[in-house]
């Protein structure tokens, strides 16, 4: 089963573009992804343009739920739910995934993210948009995310010092651990690594302009957060 559904991405983009004579570079594509393993409620397209974003569409309303959103929203799920989630980062972080299926535009693809059977896929998750999805959904589109990443490290420019997928679980990590916890070390890692922390209740207004600051996370002293995951 095919791996880089990134690669069929820019392959398609690029035979629309030229089929049609597209001269705009801000062109977007959008491409149907599906679930193999989840029969889930809602629709799910990719909007790929000089990079690819997961996009939830819900009684034809198109929702973007960026890094911010999810951060927020397993902030306010249960204990169990949350422990769970760090758990499997963890193990992510440390090079252990679940195997996952997907379909991009009917197409066959396999994937690695957390496991789906450690969560209660039915229970109802509040969005900021005032409607609810299931679980299964938001882990779907956050797997994705996750994934996006690890397949997206070969196609870097420029060496950085952290590996995408790395990054990315530092942030959700450390994040969840101050905004659900206010933990001490958590705290102490983001200050020191110089991110800029906004109140709880102005992280949503905040999301767009935090991004830059993502080259911040660094390794060292991240390891002190692993142990209370």
């Amino acid at each position: 089963m095919e791996k880089d559904f990134l690669k069929y991405l820019d392959e398609k983009q690029r035979k629309w573009i030229r089929s049609h004579h597209i001269e705009n570079s801000r062109f977007i594509d959008y491409t149907a992804l599906e679930s193999v393993d989840l029969s889930l409620d809602e629709t799910y397209f990719i909007a790929k343009s000089r990079k690819s974003r997961i996009l939830l569409m819900h009684n034809d309303i198109w929702v973007d739920l960026t890094d911010y959103d999810l951060i927020s929203l397993f902030c306010k799920m249960d204990e169990t739910t949350v422990e769970r989630l760090l758990c499997d980062l963890k193990e992510g972080y440390e090079g252990s995934w679940k195997p996952f299926r997907f379909l991009v535009d009917h197409r066959a693809f396999e994937g690695c993210g957390i496991d789906y059977a450690n969560y209660e896929l039915g229970r109802e998750v509040p969005l900021e948009a005032d409607f609810s999805v299931k679980l299964q959904d938001i882990l779907f589109l956050f797997n994705m995310v996750l994934y996006k990443d690890i397949v997206g490290e070969h196609y870097q420019q420029k060496k950085l010092s952290n590996k995408l997928i790395e990054t990315t679980i530092m942030k959700y990590i450390s994040l969840i651990l101050y905004y659900r916890y206010d933990d001490d070390t958590a705290k102490q890692y983001l200050a020191d690594i110089e991110y800029p922390l906004c109140r709880w209740e102005d992280l949503l207004d905040n999301k767009m302009k935090m991004k830059k600051y993502d080259r911040c996370f660094k390794k060292n002293g991240f390891e002190k957060l692993l142990d209370l995951c």
